[in-house]
């Protein structure tokens, strides 16, 4: 599986040097990387966002209890300052005319 892992990595570097190579000598055959170069991007991201639902798994498995106090919080009343933000926020829109009804 190893081996396997670095032919395909060696081909894809390979692959990349060549379309460069093309592009730098403007030569009359010309490989257009941006697919590959997308693949390749795509592949990190993946990678990234699975080692991000890991990393959250693992918390999660360790620590239950902070994301029950998280959602615990969620449910508590607002705070006194953010109720007057909001309300001085709706009644700004308001005199703006963002508030009334279209009827």
């Amino acid at each position: 599986m190893q081996r396997l892992r670095k032919s395909v990595i060696w081909f894809a570097v390979l692959n990349f040097v060549i379309g460069a190579g093309t592009w730098i000598a403007r030569t009359s055959l010309q490989i257009d990387n941006m697919a590959h170069l997308g693949g390749f991007l795509s592949g990190l991201l993946q990678i990234a966002y699975l080692l991000a639902v890991l990393a959250i798994a693992v918390v999660f498995l360790f620590c239950p209890a902070l994301f029950l106090a998280m959602f615990l919080m969620s449910l508590l009343p607002e705070p006194l300052t953010e109720r007057q933000a909001r309300l001085w926020m709706a009644e700004r829109l308001r005199e703006r005319g963002y508030g009334t009804s279209a009827g």
